[in-house]
């Protein structure tokens, strides 16, 4: 708190003060100045007024005007010095005979006189304690003046903050918040009545009973919120222990943004699909990992599948889990008619969908990812279909039907449940079908992931140049899946090579006079077949190193396959088929070559017949007119030109099929 601070220093003397009166005005009314103790507590902007006042402007005050002024005022101090010190008998007799000039008027009035007694005559050393004394009293009666109106102008800031503030000191304003103190009155109890004693304990008692009540209510809300708050703790324990094991499990978990009651929200997903190995089916396998509102478990659910496609698979049932099922079908009769068709063979799907592992999420990812694998593939399987009628492929009510003669191979998708249900059922069919089935179907996955593979290795191809890029996008547009062409190929090209056998077996039959014996002998010891002889892991340098040709186990399924057999016959003829099935046509070439040894020592030297079916019935006849030709002669000339006349005259010849340039090899013997 500021305090007034009022200097003491005087500049008059107590004569002075009795000659000028108690307002310090001379006796002729002239005022005279206070000297420095005015001209001290002057604010700057009025001494420099008065200054120049007094002395005129600045510019006009020199070095000789200041001097002599100081010299003036000190000449002017002495004179006031000499003036106050007069002795003892000239004030007495001052008092007792004043100056003929001082009117009656100007003589100090009887209460201000000084009275006879003793004390009224002082020192003048004692006159400036006692002055110094009454002016220390004033101060401090100004600075409590001060406080007592600090005091009162901040208790009434409370409710006039206006008129509080405007009588407050600077420093209190600056130090103390304007309204932060405040004031109630008291008023003084009288003596109580019993009545308002009794009603006084009753109000309390009263009161201190809804304390009570409060205080039990927020007591058990308090219990209610750390019961429920211990229950959320377990929750989310329990939801992140779940989070921990599939993250454990090596699942990739992932952010995902989804929409639920209308509202976007951003949760934790986790990847089931096989984008990343190279799928580029629709669904790309995103699944949700949620929590249970009521008991905190984790559970899975799958995103973004199109409704229309859910709707499909689920046939308004639900949920529906279905699986590609192969089923082998044998013709009764040869008939050509499917009420003919009898079920003799079944792929045995369900007991390898993943079951209970101990964790439900996780099970729950792996059948989803399991079940994805199979929509995927079924897919595949009709937009491969589509494109595969000239092999005797249709597609008829959701199944896919593949004509391998007398045998029908059918390819559905149905649900899990229906197909154990319906395998309950079932009578017990031939386990050689029955595990057929199987084969057909863990083939049509592997191609599957064959397919993801090569996808995957086309991402990975490095930038080209814009002239190269056509190429290779046609490149790409020519690419056909291959998922049934291999399976159709292959099962075509073993049948071929058993009509093969057959017919030379009934070739030699006639020219041995059904002898069986004989021929069974002839085709155990001079019959030789080499199956997909162009296949490059069959090969010495990569069997022997346990290694594959270009790390790829599913070349063969590339290639058009290509089998040499040779039959040997009597030392004088050998005979040479290559028999080749292409992957785009519907038949096969069978390439005939006959060598004939001039001195049957098994010198093969001699080339008689080079030509090239497309049928086994012509190869049949071609060969078998050669043989039973070389049986009736061993003219070589002769020889050669029946055979040429007899080609000429209708025998099967070369129908201009040949195979495509880099599938088959020229060294295939």
């Amino acid at each position: 708190m500021p305090f007034l601070k009022i200097n003491p220093v005087l500049t008059e003397s107590p004569r002075d003060t009795l000659e000028n009166g108690s307002n310090g005005t001379p006796a002729n009314g002239t005022p005279q100045s206070n000297g420095s103790l005015e001209d001290s507590s002057l604010p700057l902007n009025q001494l420099l007024a008065k200054i120049v006042s007094q002395n005129g402007p600045f510019v006009d005050i020199t070095e000789e005007s200041l001097l002599s002024e100081i010299a003036g005022n000190n000449k002017e101090r002495e004179g006031k010095q000499m003036k106050q010190e007069p002795t003892d008998e000239d004030a007495e007799m001052e008092e007792a005979f004043p100056s003929p000039g001082m009117a009656s008027s100007d003589l100090p009035s009887p209460s201000l006189a000084p009275s006879a007694s003793p004390a009224s005559s002082l020192t003048v050393e004692e006159f400036m304690k006692q002055k110094e004394k009454a002016i220390g009293y004033m101060d401090s009666a100004l600075n409590e003046s001060s406080l007592s109106l600090d005091f009162v102008s901040l208790l009434i800031s409370c409710l006039r903050p206006a008129a509080g503030t405007s009588s407050m000191s600077p420093h209190l304003k600056q130090h103390v918040k304007v309204g932060s103190l405040s004031s109630g009155r008291i008023t003084r109890q009288n003596q109580q009545k019993d009545e308002d004693i009794a009603r006084d304990k009753k109000n309390q008692s009263a009161g201190r009973g809804w304390k009570l009540q409060s205080l039990s209510r927020v007591s058990n809300d308090l219990k209610a919120a750390a019961e429920r708050l211990s229950g959320e703790i377990s929750k989310e324990k329990q939801y992140w222990d779940g989070m921990m094991d599939i993250v454990r499990s090596d699942e990739v978990v992932i952010p995902v943004k989804s929409s639920r009651n209308g509202k976007s929200a951003k949760d934790i997903g986790v990847k089931y699909g096989f984008g990343d190995a190279g799928s580029n089916y629709y669904d790309k396998g995103i699944g949700l990992l949620l929590k249970d509102r009521d008991g905190g478990e984790l559970y899975f659910e799958r995103k973004d599948v199109i409704p229309q496609v859910q709707s499909m698979q689920s046939n308004g049932k639900g949920e529906a889990h279905k699986v590609v099922t192969v089923k082998i079908y044998k013709r009764r009769g040869g008939k050509q008619d499917e009420s003919d068709l009898e079920l003799v063979g079944e792929s045995d799907i369900v007991g390898r969908i993943p079951g209970d592992q101990g964790c439900k999420v996780l099970d729950d990812i792996r059948r989803a990812r399991f079940f994805l694998f199979e929509e995927e593939l079924f897919y595949q399987l009709m937009k491969e279909a589509a494109t595969l009628i000239s092999l005797q492929v249709k597609v008829d009510s959701g199944k896919i039907f593949v004509e391998f003669y007398h045998i029908v191979l059918e390819i559905g998708f149905a649900s899990a449940e229906e197909i154990a249900k319906e395998k309950g059922e079932l009578v017990s069919r031939n386990e050689e079908f029955d595990r057929q089935a199987d084969e057909v179907g863990c083939f049509l996955r592997l191609m599957l992931c064959f397919q993801h593979r090569q996808n995957l290795q086309k991402r990975r191809l490095p930038p080209i140049s814009l002239c190269q890029l056509q190429s290779r996008n046609q490149t790409n547009a020519q690419s056909v899946l291959m998922l049934l062409r291999p399976l159709i190929t292959y099962k075509k090209h073993n049948r071929t090579i058993l009509k093969l056998k057959t017919a030379l077996k009934s070739i030699l039959l006639n020219l041995e006079a059904k002898d069986e014996d004989k021929v069974n002998k002839i085709m155990t010891d001079n019959f030789r077949i080499k199956k997909f002889c162009n296949d490059p892991n069959q090969m010495k340098r990569y069997r022997s190193k346990h290694r594959l040709s270009r790390g790829n186990p599913f070349i063969r399924c590339l290639m058009s396959p290509l089998s040499v057999m040779e039959l040997k016959y009597k030392g004088r003829l050998r005979i040479i088929l290559e028999l080749t099935s292409d992957s785009k046509a519907s038949f096969s070439t069978i390439v005939v070559r006959v060598d004939k040894s001039e001195r049957g020592d098994g010198d093969y030297g001699k080339e008689i017949l080079d030509v090239e079916f497309s049928h086994v019935r012509e190869v049949e006849d071609c060969v078998g007119w050669v043989m039973r030709t070389a049986e009736k002669t061993n003219q070589p000339d002769a020889e050669r030109s029946e055979v040429a006349s007899a080609v000429a005259n209708g025998l099967p010849s070369e129908n201009g099929l040949s195979n495509e340039a880099g599938e088959v090899p020229n060294d295939t013997k």
